[in-house]
């Protein structure tokens, strides 16, 4: 009995240490992650932009504003405005361009209501979601999921990425733990990452949807609230809210 003992007492010992290099190394990579340098930037006449995705053909950015503008705007690669729809949300926080069916899906953060668009602005669809509400944080991310539907994020409490089918019934949950919020994401079908950002943690996380693999970088961005990735040209937009400005990035070693 006395060696089961002490074999267990080692066994708890080395697990326990196990832990606290793992901690060590968490700590040392997070503080010496990557930071993505900026290649360009500039601003646009969007008030509180608060969500971003690329248009046709990677051709234009769909951004959404918050309030009090709740507006849809299409805009140029370097900011000059297309068009602006005549839709008017409510509270306006994520949008996503669905290549495949030639839409747009907005996310309205407090009412936790997901809507389709068409390219001019008329209303398709309306869902409201089934997903818990503390303390008045909502959707803040809307991509589209190439196997099932959609991704939905809600900002914390709780911290999670909902996936939905296109009937909109609930088929998967990631709660990614190394961020403090969830402000925007993308997908990345060539690569078959989800990108997700974080205004508080102030980085930029790739997700290896078949894989797991995390990797996340430094992101000289205040209030970062959208973002929108060009596999095919490497580049990666990010808006700040707080300075209605997008910043251009290359992609990092993936």
């Amino acid at each position: 009995m006395r060696n089961s003992k002490a074999v267990c007492i080692n066994m708890k010992s080395i697990f326990i240490s196990l832990i606290f290099l793992a901690f060590l190394y968490a700590c040392s990579t997070s503080s010496e992650r990557e930071t993505l340098p900026v290649l360009n930037q500039f601003k646009i006449n969007v008030p509180e932009p608060s969500g971003l995705s690329f248009g046709k053909d990677f051709q234009s950015l769909w951004v959404v504003s918050d309030n009090p503008d709740n507006r849809i705007y299409e805009i140029e690669l370097d900011g000059t405005i297309i068009q602006k729809l005549p839709f008017s949300g409510e509270d306006l926080e994520a949008i996503a361009f669905d290549a495949a069916n030639n839409v747009i899906w907005v996310a309205e953060e407090q009412n936790r209501e997901i809507i389709k668009l068409n390219l001019i602005g008329t209303v398709m669809q309306k869902v409201k979601l089934n997903i818990p509400e503390i303390d008045d944080h909502g959707l803040e991310g809307i991509a589209i999921n190439p196997a099932t539907g959609l991704w939905i994020a809600n900002e914390k409490s709780p911290l999670k990425i909902f996936s939905f089918n296109m009937d909109f019934q609930l088929v998967g949950e990631i709660v990614p733990g190394n961020v403090k919020d969830i402000s925007g994401m993308e997908t990345d079908v060539e690569n078959g990452l989800l990108w997700i950002i974080s205004d508080e943690s102030e980085k930029l996380v790739s997700w290896n949807i078949t894989t797991g693999k995390i990797k996340s970088y430094n992101i000289p961005v205040s209030k970062a609230e959208g973002i929108a990735v060009n596999p095919y040209e490497n580049r990666i937009y990010i808006v700040s809210d707080e300075e209605a400005q997008i910043y251009v990035f290359g992609f990092p070693d993936l």
